[in-house]
């Protein structure tokens, strides 16, 4: 994901009201041989991922939704928005929280 991208959904979920919101923990994907590739790509972007966390406090159905997944919005690090207005944020378990 771009960090375009990730600046130009976190403008559209500060104001979204998403008809079905998911969360998913995607921290078995931080194991192993890709952990690193993907904590460079995190790091890479991460003021894109800091507009995207602030957009979810910002609205509280999707802070809700974090944290009745287990997930903190800390932990957040991607975000998908589908028509018509669902949403998936993808985030890393407690332990995986930057």
């Amino acid at each position: 994901m771009r960090l375009h991208t990730l600046v130009r959904i976190a403008d559209e979920l500060k104001s979204m009201e998403a008809t079905k919101i998911e969360v998913r923990d995607i921290s078995f994907l931080l194991g192993g041989a890709t952990a690193a590739v993907l904590n460079t790509s995190l790091a890479e972007h991460a003021s894109g991922i800091d507009a995207l966390r602030s957009a979810i406090s910002g609205n509280a159905p999707f802070a809700s939704a974090v944290t009745a997944s287990g997930l903190t919005i800390a932990g957040i690090v991607a975000a998908k928005v589908d028509e018509p207005q669902t949403v998936t944020l993808f985030g890393r378990g407690r332990g995986y929280a930057a």
